[in-house]
């Protein structure tokens, strides 16, 4: 009687074992089917981390703390903004790139920054580890005439500048920055003399007080530098900017030197397509948000949306420049 009470317990601990075994894989089934709300038509069912590689309070981390509100409008959950700064972006797009690809880790990005990196470096992240959702601003960079030199257009300052070869100082910020003054060099057969400063804001002040010539500083400061009375002599979008109309391009003045800044959302590359068509059709509903693209313009950016294969093939015509122009020039950038 014992025996077959212990051979009893022992088949139903058997039983219990099986039935166990059995629902823990059908719940790990669901989970990986659509447990995840990346999987599923729910999405997004919960707040969306979106890291910005930069410090608070500068330009990109302005831009994606104007855009989560408009985000969150149209897709219903919050865009809490992480700042991941250090080691010129690398450190936060490395973290987006290999964060958990469910739709609930993005990114913004600054484009330049973002190409530039990996060709002066090898980096922790690369192109083909991200997805690009959507852009929502274009932004260039200005060439200015310093107060005393009263260059009236960008010819006459390449003329001044191959007769005096290496005379002209240009004050710059960043590696954008020297990108552009390398693009005007080759173009113009000209030599001059860059000045690095920490931030925009000690470039600007170089040129309005007449530390240097001329300065190649973003379009954000033009209405600064025309206030005291100096030339904007060029811009380098492919087409005018809307808010700076009087200024022409590099390339309407035969010039070709193109370089546009953009912020843009960006996902893990294994982001499930659903999720990324999602993100891509709500936020397409933004194109025409007049509210979203006055708060950019007040804050100095250009507002111009892109998506798709619009987006894409802007991201790659601007791999493709940059490593032409880099390519051999690497000390220039590292200087």
């Amino acid at each position: 009687m014992k025996k077959f009470f212990f051979l009893f317990l022992l088949v139903g601990f058997f039983l219990v074992g099986c039935n166990s075994n059995v629902n823990t894989d059908a719940g790990d089934d669901q989970s990986e089917g659509n447990g995840d709300s990346a999987s599923t038509g729910d999405y997004p069912s919960q707040s969306i981390q979106t890291i910005v590689p930069y410090s608070a309070g500068g330009g990109t981390d302005t831009f994606a703390r104007i855009a989560a509100k408009s985000m969150e409008d149209v897709l219903g959950q919050s865009f809490v903004i992480v700042n991941k700064p250090g080691a010129s972006a690398e450190i936060g797009t490395t973290e987006l790139a290999s964060a958990k690809p469910d739709g609930y880790n993005l990114a913004f990005i600054s484009v330049l920054d973002y190409i530039l990196l990996p060709n002066l470096k090898e980096t922790t992240y690369s192109f083909d580890e991200i997805k690009y959702i959507s852009s929502f601003t274009e932004s260039g960079t200005v060439l200015v005439g310093g107060k005393d030199n009263k260059f009236a257009s960008l010819d006459e300052l390449v003329k001044y500048a191959k007769e005096h070869p290496g005379e002209l100082s240009v004050s710059i910020s960043g590696q954008g920055h020297t990108y552009v003054l390398m693009q005007l060099e080759k173009e113009a057969g000209i030599d001059l003399t860059p000045v690095m400063y920490s931030g925009g804001g000690e470039s600007l002040n170089a040129v309005i007080g007449g530390h240097v010539d001329v300065a190649i500083i973003s379009q954000s400061f033009v209405q600064q530098t025309e206030d005291q009375g100096l030339k904007t002599l060029a811009v380098t979008t492919a087409e005018r900017v809307e808010s700076l109309s009087h200024v022409p391009t590099f390339q309407e003045q035969g010039y070709n030197v193109e370089s546009a800044d953009s912020r843009i959302l960006i996902a893990p590359k294994d982001t499930p397509d659903e999720i990324v068509e999602k993100l891509v059709t709500e936020l397409d509903t933004l194109k025409d948000n007049q509210d979203l693209a006055e708060k950019v313009r007040e804050a100095g950016f250009e507002f111009k949306y892109r998506s798709g294969d619009e987006l894409n093939q802007f991201v790659e015509k601007a791999i493709t420049k940059v490593a032409e122009v880099v390519e051999g020039n690497e000390e220039a950038f590292l200087e």
